[in-house]
């Protein structure tokens, strides 16, 4: 009898263990490696720690929105990051960069810097926007980013990774640069725009 109550314990120790080896590989794969911004966008939240290099600058989980400020520079520029939630999980964040650490001498090279690591994560970007005013050819300008700080000019790539499309950017705002990353969750992101649309309808 006691060689048959040891034999049970034996088993169900193994079914226990392989249930927490199971349960161990199941949390692997639902955050992966390549993650955007290594987050984890399947989490339900009700309050969010600063990520690592940040902290707290505004906001709440249940407002729909966090803000946060670098507490070191990346590539060389200041950071702040945004995160959006819908129904208290992740699913838009927009990591910018500058204007502090991006000057009109070498924009350009930071911007290549950040668009070859994203290709490295992410693969090839699927396609490149550039969008010049017409007026440009008319300035006269010392480096090719002084029309980029008075948006006379931006240049974005894009993404389509898994469930995600990535955009890169950089752009010029009142004389100041600004390399701007956004990383949608499509499906979640859809879902979001559609409820706020339904709820201005319901109050027109």
């Amino acid at each position: 009898m006691r060689t048959v109550k040891a034999s049970i314990k034996v088993f169900c120790a193994f079914l226990f263990c392989l249930f927490i080896a199971n349960s161990s590989a199941q949390t692997t794969t639902d955050t992966p490696a390549t993650s955007p911004l290594n987050l984890d966008w399947t989490a339900v939240y009700e309050v969010f720690e600063a990520p690592p290099g940040f902290k707290y600058y505004m906001g709440v989980v249940s407002w729909g929105e966090l803000i946060f400020v670098g507490t070191e520079d990346f590539l060389g520029a200041e950071t702040e990051l945004q995160i959006f939630f819908f129904k208290g999980k992740i699913s838009k964040s927009i990591l910018i960069l500058g204007p502090s650490g991006i000057s009109e001498i070498d924009c350009f090279n930071t911007y290549r810097k950040a668009v070859n690591f994203l290709n490295k994560k992410y693969g090839q970007f699927s396609y490149k926007k550039v969008v010049r005013n017409p007026l440009i050819s008319e300035l006269i300008h010392t480096t090719d980013c002084s029309p980029l700080g008075i948006g006379m000019i931006t240049v974005e790539n894009i993404w389509i990774f898994e469930n995600f499309t990535i955009k890169s950017k950089i752009l010029g705002v009142a004389g100041d640069i600004y390399i701007e990353i956004e990383y949608v969750l499509r499906r979640r992101s859809n879902q979001k725009k559609k409820m706020d649309n339904n709820r201005i309808m319901r109050k027109l």
